[in-house]
């Protein structure tokens, strides 16, 4: 294989690297929801209104691809899909932001809390 294909194969990875979006189950789960179900986004428990659980734990991160938004709030976006399959009604943000890889460049990251209304 010369050089140029493995430059090529190698350039054509470090752009389609795919995101990632990790659960961790904290209660039992109902029925999820449609994948771009609409969701309350709160940046302080303390504004939420009304009672709720906290049904899972969502850490996510946007790819590295060239593609892709490398934002807190675009992570924040795709854990929201993730929380709609597991049923919740919102979403607390314990972090978000923006880390630092190598030479490449950044890459969004958001750490929340998926919530389900008890009324």
């Amino acid at each position: 294989m010369t050089i140029f294909k493995k430059c090529t194969i190698a350039f054509f990875a470090m752009t389609t690297l795919s995101c990632s979006v990790k659960v961790s189950e904290l209660s039992g789960l109902e029925q999820g929801k449609v994948k771009d179900c609409p969701l309350d986004v709160y940046h302080d428990a303390n504004n939420i209104k009304r009672k709720y659980e906290v049904i899972c734990l969502v850490d996510s991160k946007t790819s590295y691809s060239l593609y892709q938004s490398h934002t807190g709030s675009e992570a924040i976006k795709m854990a929201g899909f993730k929380a709609c399959k597991y049923g919740a009604d919102g979403m607390i943000v314990i972090s978000s932001g923006k880390t630092k890889f190598n030479f490449w460049g950044t890459r969004g990251v958001a750490k929340l809390k998926a919530i389900k209304y008890l009324e």
